[in-house]
């Protein structure tokens, strides 16, 4: 991993929300709300963990869904 990568990965695994929102987002695109299901997360809370890691590029949107867009694959964090 480069040290740009790095930063990411750690990043995200320092929040047990961000975790939980990009373990979501790495099995399919989902809507905030589907993520807050399957991640067990307030759907408030989904929302600003979304709008932080969009902020780093580690995800974006499509059409209304969410997508995960980082190389790093954060699977058993």
């Amino acid at each position: 991993m480069n040290d740009e990568t790095l930063k990411i990965y750690a990043y995200v695994i320092t929040s047990t929300y961000r975790k939980k929102v990009v373990k979501s987002l790495s099995k399919r695109d989902m809507i905030p709300t589907q993520i807050a299901h399957d991640s067990d997360i307030l759907p408030n809370h989904v929302s600003k963990v979304l709008r932080e890691l969009k902020e780093k590029d580690v995800i974006r949107v499509k059409n209304k869904y969410w997508i995960y867009s980082r190389e790093c694959i954060i699977y058993n964090t």
